[in-house]
Order: C-alpha cells, then sequence, then structure tokens
C-alpha cells in the first residue's frame, strides 16, 4: 500500500468520525417514544411511585428581568421564556421558552410525605408578589409551607421552602423537591440529558425506565444543546437525587431525610436555580461547580482553550466568522512544519516509485525478496511509508475539539457572519428550489467547500504506483462526498472547512514554488 493510500484512509477516517459525531448529536440522542413505567420494587423509591393528582389551580404570571414565567396554583414553574434568546434569528417575537411542561407535575413541584403515609401531598397555595420576591403559601395537614421565590438581574435565583409548625405537637415529615423534563419536544434546541454531579464526578443519564438513586448530589440538571437548568441546594449542600418514569417525561428530584418539627418549630431548603445559556463564565460564578455541565467530549482538554482563543480574539474581532477564519490561520501555522514534512514524504515517494515498480517486476514471484528490496529503498532514500498520514493523525485530536466547538458553543448561536450567512450555528442557504416534491436548500458554502477539496487535490503531489487507480477514482468521489456530507451541517464548521481548505491551497503553491527554487 503506498503513501497516497495510508493517507487518503487516514482522511477518511477523520471524516467518517466526524459524520458519527454530527449523526449521533443529530438522531440518536433525539427522544425516543417515552417507556412505560416498569413495576419493579425499589425501597428507595417505592413512594414516588404514586404521584398524587395536582390541580393545575390559579396561574400567575410573572416578569423579570431575564425572564418571563408563569407559576402554577402549586408554586411551581410551568413556563418560563428567556427574554434574551429568540428561537429562530428572523423572528424577534418568540423566545427561547427553557421550561415548557405541558402537564404536572411541573418543575419546583414539592412533595410532601408525612409520617407512615407512602402517598405524596401537594398542597395548593396562594401566590403574591413583593418586589422581587415571589412567594406561595400553603398548608400540608398541619404543617404551613412555605415557597419563595427571589430574582435578581440573573439567569440565576434563589429558592427556598420552609415549614412551619404551628400546632402543640411534633410534626414529623419529609419532603421532595421535583426538576421534571423542562421540555417536552425533540429539537436540537431543548434535547435534553439529566446530569447530577456525585462525589466530584458528573453522573449522566438519557432515558430511565425504572427508578434509580442518583446519590448524594451537589446539583442537578437538564443539559440542553445550548441552555441548561440546574438546581442547587444550599442549606444543606448536599441531597439525595432520584429520577424516575412517570407518564411521558422523566422526573430528576430531591428528597430530605425526614425532619422532626417541634411544637412551634419549623425547616428551611434553600436552593439556587439556573435557567439559562451554557456560557462557562455564568456557571462558574455561582461557586457550585455546574459549569462542569458543559462537556466538549474526549478531547475537551484542546476545544476548552480552542473556545477561549474564540472569545479572545472576538473582543477585538466582532464577528466570529472572521475569528473562525483567524484560528484557522494560527492552527495552519501552528501545523505548518508537519504540513511541510508531509508533503515532503509525498514528494520523496513519488520519487523512489519508479524504484519499486522495477523492483515489483524484478521480484513477481517472490513476495519476500520484494518486500527486503522495497525496505531497503526506503532506507537508501530515508523514506518513512507512513509519515505522509501521521501530521494528518497528530492534527486529529484538534480536528475533533473544533468539531465539538463550532457545533455546540452557544457564543456562534445566531452569530452573523457576512452577506447570506447570518446563523453560524444553523446551514447557511440563499433559497430553495422544488424537486420531485421535495424542497432543497441551496447552500453555497457546502458546494465552496467541494469546490476548494478538489483544486487541493489537483495541487497535492501524487505517488502512482500501486493502487493508483483506485486513489484517482477515490479522489473525484471525495469533493462530491464532502458535499453531501456537510450539506446540513452548520455553516460555522463549513466555515472553517471551507477556509482550512484555502489555505492548504495557497499552502501547496508556496510549497511547490520553494521545491522548484531547490
Amino acid at each position: 500500500m503506498d503513501d497516497r493510500s495510508v493517507e487518503i484512509r487516514a482522511f477518511l477516517a477523520i471524516l467518517l468520525s466526524i459524520l458519527f459525531l454530527y449523526l449521533y448529536q443529530a438522531y440518536l440522542i433525539k427522544r425516543q417514544p417515552p417507556p412505560k413505567v416498569e413495576e419493579k420494587e425499589n425501597p428507595e423509591l417505592v413512594e414516588t411511585r404514586g404521584v398524587p393528582f395536582i390541580s393545575s389551580g390559579e396561574e400567575m404570571e410573572v416578569e423579570t428581568e431575564k425572564f418571563y414565567l408563569r407559576f402554577s396554583g402549586d408554586g411551581s414553574l410551568s413556563s418560563l421564556r428567556l427574554k434574551e434568546y429568540k428561537v429562530r434569528v428572523d423572528d424577534e417575537n418568540l423566545r427561547v421558552e427553557l421550561i415548557k411542561a405541558q402537564t404536572p407535575p411541573y418543575p419546583l413541584s414539592l412533595f410532601i410525605y408525612s409520617e407512615g403515609n407512602t402517598q405524596p401531598t401537594v398542597p395548593e397555595m396562594k401566590g403574591i408578589k413583593e418586589g422581587k420576591e415571589v412567594i406561595f403559601r400553603g398548608n400540608a395537614g398541619k404543617v404551613e409551607v412555605y415557597k419563595r421565590y427571589n430574582f435578581e438581574d440573573e439567569y440565576s435565583f434563589e429558592f427556598s421552602v420552609t415549614f412551619k409548625n404551628p400546632s402543640q405537637e411534633p410534626q414529623k415529615l419529609s419532603a421532595e423537591i421535583l426538576w421534571s423534563s423542562l421540555h417536552l419536544y425533540a429539537s436540537r434546541i431543548y434535547n435534553e440529558s439529566f446530569k447530577g454531579y456525585v462525589n466530584g464526578k458528573v453522573v449522566s443519564k438519557k432515558k430511565v425506565k425504572s427508578p434509580e438513586t442518583i446519590g448524594e448530589a451537589e446539583w442537578i440538571a437538564h443539559d440542553m444543546k445550548y441552555f441548561l437548568g440546574g438546581l442547587i441546594p444550599i442549606s444543606p449542600p448536599f441531597m439525595k437525587a432520584y429520577i424516575y418514569p412517570f407518564m411521558e417525561k422523566d422526573i430528576i428530584s430531591f428528597k430530605t431525610p425526614i425532619m422532626v418539627l417541634p411544637a412551634g418549630g419549623e425547616e428551611k431548603i434553600d436552593f439556587l436555580v439556573y435557567c439559562g445559556p451554557k456560557i462557562e463564565n455564568n456557571l462558574k460564578s455561582l461557586k457550585k461547580g455546574l459549569e462542569k455541565a458543559i462537556d466538549f467530549g474526549w478531547f475537551e482538554f484542546l476545544a476548552k482553550p480552542i473556545l477561549y482563543m474564540l472569545k479572545f480574539f472576538y473582543r477585538f474581532i466582532p464577528n466570529y466568522g472572521f475569528v473562525i477564519i483567524l484560528i484557522v490561520i494560527i492552527v495552519k501555522i501552528l501545523f505548518f512544519p508537519l504540513t511541510r514534512m508531509q508533503y515532503r514524504a509525498m514528494k520523496k515517494m513519488k520519487d523512489i516509485q519508479p524504484l519499486i515498480e522495477t523492483a515489483k517486476k524484478r521480484y513477481a514471484d517472490d513476495k519476500e525478496k520484494l518486500q527486503r528490496e522495497i525496505l531497503n529503498i526506503y532506507r537508501s532514500y530515508k523514506v518513512n511509508p507512513l509519515s505522509g498520514c501521521l501530521p494528518l493523525l497528530i492534527q486529529f485530536p484538534v480536528f475533533i475539539a473544533l468539531y465539538q466547538v463550532l457545533m455546540n458553543a452557544i457564543e456562534l448561536r445566531h452569530a452573523p457572519f457576512i452577506f447570506w450567512i447570518n446563523d453560524l450555528s444553523s446551514p447557511d442557504s440563499i433559497g430553495s428550489i422544488g424537486i420531485g416534491g421535495f424542497q432543497i436548500s441551496i447552500r453555497i458554502l457546502p458546494l465552496l467547500l467541494g469546490i476548494t477539496t478538489y483544486i487541493q487535490q489537483k495541487i497535492s503531489p501524487q505517488t502512482g504506483g500501486e493502487g493508483e487507480e483506485a486513489t484517482k477514482w477515490m479522489m473525484k468521489i471525495m469533493p462530491i462526498f464532502l458535499t453531501i456530507l456537510f450539506w446540513a451541517f452548520p455553516s460555522g464548521l463549513v466555515l472553517y472547512w471551507c477556509s482550512n481548505n484555502t489555505i492548504s491551497i495557497i499552502e501547496g503553491i508556496v510549497m511547490k514554488v520553494l521545491a522548484k527554487r531547490k
């Protein structure tokens, strides 16, 4: 197998890896039809199987600096919209609805378990707004229950539950605070996974078929592509977390141990709630480790510096499209020695190809002698047949890290570039055409990608020899394959690849000129 064939296989491995990542995110993680709850005994969770009927009660709408909120009759959140984030770049009215729970139990519902009763109750509550606070009051048997929300001008807000015992005898109870599925629709904006932070590690769940104990968690969260909904216990700082299926949604919750309220006594549980964009600085400012919910995959150690570079250069060049091009230039400069090594290796392989062909004819009937002769040729001319693909393999983690950043960084969401490209997180489009009853979008960047790939291949040195015909066929099909593959990719990622191809073409021309001078 010649160097060019090995190189193409390595290149295809990178492309297939990117294709797998894309298909996994776009299709495999979409919500499946909700499974039925398995009637499975679990001593720790058996009490949560019987969820009480929850009446909607009187709803209450509140507007804060960051949110439009709707509270249900039990003081839980049935809707939360982010005022600063649009669903579509061209729609000024439709805002991202981070919480859109169509059926109870809603996020921040409260289940109360009295002594000796495994069936929880949900107190009906009445709410009032006092300044930046929203307060709900209700009763659960002889216990008064208060829910307090305190909203500042941030994406986080304080939430507390207070239990008061005005009676003359002690009361025993435990409470479960729900952080149920925030959104029911399978879309790339709201696609959810469930996370908890237990013993210094992030535990992730997709869908559950039966109740599971997550453990003593520092926080629980619903993780979406660009947004995050997190519930953080403050007092106590750790609480036992559970996840279980209920009807069409999954419920993740915190549950307290048995609390004993003496006559005239009270107990209070404090939380911090975050509902907003997955911006690392926002999450770090909470100082609760919630930023660990942001996951860029296996090569996160490379992805985070790339994201920091994007944000750093954006301070000086306030256009993420030009910043992406600048990142490409920087990466190409850093890898230029490897690229030059690859070019020289391919040139050497091309120079010794006639000698290899002669050896093949001379030792056509003796494979062992042929292999020895080819190795001698490699040694004599100091050629490593794998050195051509080695630079590609070294750059592979960088490509994957860039892919993760450009696919998932909220900084690129609705970020414009130039002309028709008004959202680097979505495929570019200048219109559509109807073919056979289907509407096909016209995308310029994937077409440019195919064209630049073809030009890049034309100026790359060819090694010839065995496998040449297969290599030529692969080179013909590659531009078409890439154009189709990248047709539905975000324009930021396609812009990166187009820029990479263009600079590679310039590199190839420069190295050819330098080689001729020698």
